[in-house]
């Protein structure tokens, strides 16, 4: 099976896949500590994206680094009203 970091695939990849749909589940290290305290600091920082990615979602995410400005041809309506 491949490894990276001395981690095997299939248990990264449930890892990753568990960060990205926000359930929490791991199968854990044998020190009983989630398969995360195991990456290294790079490993641990994709997790962390792929959390926050999974929470927004993809659309919302990529909405947010692009940016829109509004149009500049389209005026909204102004109104003063009563309360």
């Amino acid at each position: 099976m491949a490894e990276l970091e001395g981690i095997r695939l299939l248990p990264a990849l449930f890892e990753a896949v568990s960060s990205f749909a926000t359930v929490g589940l791991s199968l854990g290290n044998p020190q009983g500590l989630s398969l995360c305290a195991d990456f290294s600091p790079f490993g641990k920082a994709i997790i962390i994206l792929n959390m926050l990615v999974g929470r927004v979602g993809l659309l919302g995410f990529m909405l947010a680094l692009v940016g829109r400005s509004k149009p500049s041809h389209i005026k909204l309506p102004e109104a003063k009203l009563l309360i």
